[in-house]
């Protein structure tokens, strides 16, 4: 213990008013992070993984929907405690094969609180953002999770043909809802990505709807949406795109062709992201331990003690 002029106690420390710069963590796969020590609150923005393309082979009719987006949820006051250390997880994308089409992963944050956006769908499948109708019957595009993305579009018919030629619908973005496969000729479009809130890049684009011509004219799959979204599979290719990985982008939807060769697939989806971001914080001046009234004026006196709160009284004046 230290004596402070008669007055036992704690030593006695004035600590200068500083401040903790913001930092930005843009991180492509899972894992941790400590947080720097007066960090109380994160602005955060997740994306999930994109789901793949739709697949379609029950005859001869039609290309596949575009798979959705991955989920993006953001906020700006998420609570945490400085100086701890918390976890991530970056959803991967769904993977599309001949037969096979899946939704994409979960992306999470842990602080300690579990933020959690919401994989995209492949093909008529909910999701973060839903993925594009399949062809075949007509068919609805999957729904959206709220406040994450939005609902893939529906697939359609050649209105010369209804039996035949049907393009799939692209799959939801998180921006904007997947468009409806055009009837003739062409597959719908992926909907939009967004612009993330801490980095302003456009992420988690719808994949295009794929298409299926029996007569081989120019038909063509839908465009992937901006934002990582991939284009859908022209006639008669039949391999949908694959989306870009760390996106959250949709992929391609599989085309459809008579013969329906082991090649025709779905793309698969974009990986997610997790970005987050500690704020600057203002650090004021502190004044630990026991003082006595003497070397309280003279730090007063030389303008070096700690400044007094300002106080709001209940009327709305200062105290």
């Amino acid at each position: 213990m230290a004596g402070n002029g008669g007055i036992i106690g704690p030593t006695q420390t004035v600590s200068a008013a500083s401040t903790q710069c913001a930092v930005t963590h843009d991180k492509t796969s899972s894992g941790s992070v400590t947080l720097q020590p007066a960090t109380t609150t994160l602005e955060v923005s997740i994306i999930a993984g994109g789901g793949s393309g739709g697949y379609h082979d029950s005859g001869p009719q039609g290309g596949a929907g575009g798979g959705g987006a991955g989920g993006m949820l953001e906020s700006t006051t998420v609570p945490v405690v400085g100086g701890s250390t918390i976890s991530f997880t970056v959803g991967g994308g769904g993977s599309g094969g001949r037969g096979s089409q899946n939704n994409g992963s979960n992306s999470t944050l842990c602080a300690p609180s579990v933020q959690t956006a919401i994989g995209g769908g492949y093909g008529n499948n909910p999701g973060g953002s839903g993925g594009g109708g399949n062809a075949g019957t007509p068919a609805t595009g999957g729904t959206g999770t709220a406040c994450q993305g939005n609902a893939g579009g529906d697939s359609s018919p050649n209105p010369g043909s209804p039996g035949n030629n049907y393009r799939g619908g692209g799959g939801g973005g998180a921006g904007a809802a997947g468009s409806p496969g055009s009837g003739y000729p062409d597959g719908g479009a992926g909907g939009a990505g967004k612009a993330n809130a801490i980095t302003s890049t456009v992420y988690a684009g719808g994949g295009g709807g794929g298409v299926r011509n029996d007569e081989g004219s120019s038909a063509t799959g839908g465009a992937g949406g901006p934002g990582g979204g991939a284009d859908g599979a022209d006639s008669p290719s039949g391999v949908g795109c694959n989306a870009t990985a760390n996106t959250g982008g949709g992929g391609g939807g599989q085309g459809n062709y008579y013969g329906n060769s082991p090649s025709y697939k779905p793309g698969n989806g974009g990986s997610g992201r997790v970005l987050f971001k500690e704020p600057t914080v203002n650090i004021l001046r502190q004044a630990p331990g026991v003082w006595d009234m003497n070397t309280v004026f003279d730090f007063r006196k030389n303008d070096n003690w700690v400044t007094s709160p300002t106080f709001i009284s209940a009327s709305g004046g200062t105290e």
